[in-house]
Protein backbone atom coordinates (compact mmCIF):
# COMPACT_ATOMS: atom_id res chain seq x y z
CA UNK A 1 0.00 0.00 0.00
CA UNK A 2 1.47 3.40 -0.93
CA UNK A 3 2.57 5.62 1.95
CA UNK A 4 0.14 8.38 0.94
CA UNK A 5 -2.85 6.04 1.39
CA UNK A 6 -1.57 4.95 4.84
CA UNK A 7 -1.32 8.59 5.91
CA UNK A 8 -4.78 9.32 4.55
CA UNK A 9 -6.19 6.44 6.63
CA UNK A 10 -4.44 7.75 9.74
CA UNK A 11 -5.85 11.24 9.16
CA UNK A 12 -9.37 9.86 8.65
CA UNK A 13 -9.16 7.80 11.87
CA UNK A 14 -7.91 10.81 13.86
CA UNK A 15 -10.64 13.12 12.50
CA UNK A 16 -13.40 10.55 13.07
CA UNK A 17 -12.20 9.78 16.57
CA UNK A 18 -12.11 13.49 17.38
CA UNK A 19 -15.62 14.20 16.16
CA UNK A 20 -17.17 11.03 17.58
CA UNK A 21 -15.79 11.67 21.05
CA UNK A 22 -13.32 8.83 21.25
CA UNK A 23 -11.92 8.69 24.81
CA UNK A 24 -8.40 9.03 23.45
CA UNK A 25 -9.25 12.58 22.39
CA UNK A 26 -11.60 13.61 25.21
CA UNK A 27 -10.86 15.40 28.43
CA UNK A 28 -10.21 13.27 31.50
CA UNK A 29 -13.41 12.17 33.25
CA UNK A 30 -14.74 14.45 35.97
CA UNK A 31 -13.52 13.45 39.46
CA UNK A 32 -15.86 11.09 41.32
CA UNK A 33 -14.69 11.58 44.92
CA UNK A 34 -13.78 14.62 47.01
CA UNK A 35 -10.14 13.51 47.08
CA UNK A 36 -10.01 13.11 43.29
CA UNK A 37 -11.65 16.53 42.94
CA UNK A 38 -9.14 18.31 45.17
CA UNK A 39 -6.29 16.38 43.51
CA UNK A 40 -7.48 17.53 40.06
CA UNK A 41 -7.78 21.12 41.29
CA UNK A 42 -4.30 21.09 42.87
CA UNK A 43 -2.81 19.52 39.74
CA UNK A 44 -4.34 22.21 37.54
CA UNK A 45 -3.12 24.92 39.91
CA UNK A 46 0.38 23.45 40.07
CA UNK A 47 0.54 23.56 36.26
CA UNK A 48 -0.24 27.28 36.23
CA UNK A 49 -4.03 27.47 36.08
CA UNK A 50 -5.17 30.64 37.75
CA UNK A 51 -2.12 32.67 36.77
CA UNK A 52 -4.20 34.23 34.01
CA UNK A 53 -7.83 34.35 32.98
CA UNK A 54 -6.88 32.27 29.92
CA UNK A 55 -5.92 29.28 32.08
CA UNK A 56 -8.21 29.75 35.08
CA UNK A 57 -11.06 27.59 33.76
CA UNK A 58 -8.94 24.43 33.94
CA UNK A 59 -8.93 24.77 37.75
CA UNK A 60 -12.09 26.71 38.50
CA UNK A 61 -14.33 24.19 36.73
CA UNK A 62 -13.95 22.14 39.93
CA UNK A 63 -15.35 24.91 42.13
CA UNK A 64 -18.55 26.81 42.80
CA UNK A 65 -16.77 30.14 42.35
CA UNK A 66 -18.69 32.34 39.94
CA UNK A 67 -15.86 34.77 39.34
CA UNK A 68 -12.17 34.17 38.89
CA UNK A 69 -10.25 36.80 40.81
CA UNK A 70 -7.08 38.34 39.49
CA UNK A 71 -4.17 37.35 41.67
CA UNK A 72 -1.00 39.36 42.19
CA UNK A 73 0.68 36.59 44.15
CA UNK A 74 1.26 32.87 43.61
CA UNK A 75 2.75 30.36 46.05
CA UNK A 76 5.51 28.14 44.69
CA UNK A 77 5.28 24.61 46.00
CA UNK A 78 7.66 21.68 46.15
CA UNK A 79 4.86 19.19 46.75
CA UNK A 80 1.49 18.69 48.40
CA UNK A 81 -0.26 15.88 50.25
CA UNK A 82 -3.99 15.24 50.65
CA UNK A 83 -5.87 13.71 53.56
CA UNK A 84 -9.62 13.30 53.83
CA UNK A 85 -11.05 14.71 57.03
CA UNK A 86 -14.83 14.29 57.13
CA UNK A 87 -17.23 12.85 54.62
CA UNK A 88 -20.98 12.84 55.04
CA UNK A 89 -22.76 11.85 51.85
CA UNK A 90 -23.32 15.38 50.49
CA UNK A 91 -20.17 17.18 51.59
CA UNK A 92 -16.61 16.45 52.64
CA UNK A 93 -13.46 18.17 53.76
CA UNK A 94 -10.06 17.41 52.29
CA UNK A 95 -6.92 18.77 53.91
CA UNK A 96 -3.95 19.65 51.73
CA UNK A 97 -0.49 20.31 53.16
CA UNK A 98 1.59 22.39 50.77
CA UNK A 99 5.38 22.61 51.07
CA UNK A 100 6.07 26.22 50.08
CA UNK A 101 9.48 27.13 48.66
CA UNK A 102 8.69 30.68 47.59
CA UNK A 103 6.20 32.98 46.00
CA UNK A 104 5.84 35.14 42.95
CA UNK A 105 4.53 38.63 43.46
CA UNK A 106 3.59 40.98 40.67
CA UNK A 107 5.88 43.93 40.46
CA UNK A 108 5.57 47.17 38.59
CA UNK A 109 6.22 45.48 35.23
CA UNK A 110 7.41 41.93 35.98
CA UNK A 111 6.91 39.20 38.55
CA UNK A 112 9.31 39.10 41.50
CA UNK A 113 10.54 35.89 43.12
CA UNK A 114 10.88 35.56 46.90
CA UNK A 115 12.21 32.32 48.35
CA UNK A 116 10.84 31.04 51.67
CA UNK A 117 10.55 27.69 53.38
CA UNK A 118 7.26 26.90 55.05
CA UNK A 119 4.27 24.62 55.14
CA UNK A 120 0.67 25.62 54.64
CA UNK A 121 -2.40 23.56 55.55
CA UNK A 122 -5.54 24.29 53.57
CA UNK A 123 -8.88 22.68 54.40
CA UNK A 124 -10.98 22.39 51.24
CA UNK A 125 -14.71 22.05 51.72
CA UNK A 126 -16.50 20.15 48.98
CA UNK A 127 -20.19 19.65 48.29
CA UNK A 128 -22.09 17.40 45.93
CA UNK A 129 -24.08 19.59 43.54
CA UNK A 130 -26.09 18.13 40.68
CA UNK A 131 -24.36 14.79 41.11
CA UNK A 132 -20.82 16.26 40.93
CA UNK A 133 -18.42 17.19 43.69
CA UNK A 134 -17.39 20.87 43.76
CA UNK A 135 -14.98 22.84 45.95
CA UNK A 136 -16.95 25.51 47.81
CA UNK A 137 -14.14 27.03 49.86
CA UNK A 138 -11.60 28.41 50.48
CA UNK A 139 -10.73 30.63 47.56
CA UNK A 140 -6.92 30.53 47.49
CA UNK A 141 -4.32 32.11 45.22
CA UNK A 142 -2.52 29.84 42.75
CA UNK A 143 -0.10 27.29 44.19
CA UNK A 144 2.23 26.49 41.32
CA UNK A 145 5.00 23.94 41.03
CA UNK A 146 8.59 25.11 40.96
CA UNK A 147 8.90 23.88 37.36
CA UNK A 148 5.90 26.03 36.37
CA UNK A 149 7.36 29.02 38.21
CA UNK A 150 10.69 28.57 36.41
CA UNK A 151 8.96 28.40 33.00
CA UNK A 152 6.92 31.46 33.90
CA UNK A 153 10.00 33.44 35.01
CA UNK A 154 11.93 32.35 31.92
CA UNK A 155 9.08 33.48 29.68
CA UNK A 156 9.56 37.03 30.94
CA UNK A 157 13.29 37.09 30.12
CA UNK A 158 12.89 38.44 26.56
CA UNK A 159 10.92 41.44 27.82
CA UNK A 160 13.25 42.29 30.71
CA UNK A 161 15.50 45.32 30.53
CA UNK A 162 19.17 44.37 30.19
CA UNK A 163 19.96 45.58 33.71
CA UNK A 164 17.52 42.99 35.17
CA UNK A 165 18.64 39.93 33.17
CA UNK A 166 21.43 38.84 35.51
CA UNK A 167 19.17 39.17 38.55
CA UNK A 168 16.47 37.06 36.90
CA UNK A 169 18.95 34.34 35.90
CA UNK A 170 20.19 34.22 39.52
CA UNK A 171 16.60 33.96 40.79
CA UNK A 172 15.85 31.09 38.43
CA UNK A 173 19.06 29.30 39.43
CA UNK A 174 18.28 29.81 43.15
CA UNK A 175 14.81 28.34 42.66
CA UNK A 176 16.29 25.34 40.84
CA UNK A 177 18.74 24.77 43.70
CA UNK A 178 16.11 25.08 46.42
CA UNK A 179 13.77 22.64 44.73
CA UNK A 180 16.49 20.09 43.97
CA UNK A 181 17.13 19.62 47.70
CA UNK A 182 15.02 17.03 49.47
Amino acid sequence: MPASIKWLKVIIVVVLAHYTGSPAFCEAPYPETPEELVQAFCTAYSQGAGLSSDTAESAYKYTTWLDTPGWDRAQIIRKYELTRERSPSSHAQVKVRFQIVGYLESGEKHWQLNLVSSEEDVMFTTRKIGGQWRITKPLIPPHISAATAIRFLESEVPSLPKNELAKRQMQIQSLREVTSRE
